[in-house]
């Protein structure tokens, strides 16, 4: 049976007219259809060194690491063929990596294992951005997927300009003062700090000092995105969360150029601390978690399990 009712595209949210919403879908589909070609613009990894078979053997390591850890058959069966926690089961994992790594210090708690880096810029935009007066600044020219994400969300985009010699935090300061003056509140700044897509840009020791001490004066959180940390030449800078005593960063990473983008697995480290007005106290991550319950319900726990 065919449906004959017609849709109107003017019925739907404005946002599936914008041509943002096509940007992702098009770049993989050229890439399929040019398998021979080699694309800067999806940040895909070259995939020639992949081996199908490790997928296998990864996923054995992580059973053979549960049953050393002391679950029993019927444990580890639950953790693979059900519906998993939340807020992910390899938290304890990527906080250990990440204090290895990174030398970022968080409880496994803090941490949100999400569907790739991009559901974790969809659950921290719905959680920051709270009234029509909250507008989301971005370093621009920056990520497609912020961008979408945030007209996803009807969120006000404001362009901090990237100057073509770097960062400036004088320019994010002039806008934070511009949306104060037309009566906005900017609630947080998003920001690739190391080989920026697209701008290949990365901010200086000294602009990211300045960076952290304006977001904390001006009661402004820095949603730091960094997927290509691990697979960049030479020692990189510590990072912004890293380096942030005062609580301002919410940190996003993927495992999409370290592992491989087929497993989509992501995470959140939002160790902000949330009271209520009763006294209640929680963490950013534990109010992300109840949003990503209502998206995608949890990260598979096989592609959690190969990572």
């Amino acid at each position: 049976m065919t449906a004959d009712r017609v849709l109107r595209k003017e019925s739907l949210h404005s946002s599936l007219a914008d041509p943002v919403l096509d940007t992702m879908t098009f770049l993989n589909e050229v890439t399929m259809r040019y398998p021979e070609a080699i694309s800067f613009a999806p940040g895909r990894p070259y995939d020639g060194f992949f081996d199908t078979e490790d997928i296998v053997t990864h996923l054995r390591r992580y059973l053979d690491h549960l049953s050393e850890a002391g679950w029993s058959p019927q444990q580890i069966r639950t953790a693979m063929y059900q519906y998993g926690t939340t807020a992910g089961q390899i938290r304890d994992l990527i906080a250990a990596s990440l204090r290895i790594d990174e030398h970022i210090d968080v409880t496994p708690e803090s941490i949100v294992v999400t569907v790739g880096a991009q559901e974790a810029m969809l659950l921290v935009l719905r959680a920051l951005i709270a009234g029509p007066s909250d507008v989301l600044l971005v370093s621009s020219p920056c990520y497609v997927g912020i961008t979408g994400a945030a007209r996803l969300l009807d969120i006000p985009l404001v362009d901090v300009e990237e100057p073509a010699d770097g960062f400036s935090c004088a320019k994010v300061e002039a806008a934070i003062q511009r949306e104060h003056a037309r009566g906005r509140r900017p609630r947080a700044f998003y920001v690739v700090p190391d080989h920026s897509n697209p701008s290949g840009t990365t901010i200086g020791p000294e602009a990211r000092a300045q960076l952290l001490e304006l977001a904390a004066r001006h009661q402004l959180l820095i949603i730091e995105d960094s997927p290509y940390r691990l697979v960049s030449p030479g020692n990189p800078l510590p990072t912004l969360k890293s380096q942030d005593t005062a609580g301002v960063v919410v940190h996003l990473g993927s495992y999409s150029k370290t592992v491989f983008p087929g497993a989509r697995v992501g995470y959140i480290v939002a160790d902000q601390r949330i009271t209520s007005a009763d006294g209640h106290s929680t963490l950013l991550a534990d109010e992300l978690s109840k949003i990503k319950s209502m998206v995608t319900v949890n990260t598979s726990s096989l592609s959690q399990a190969v990572v």
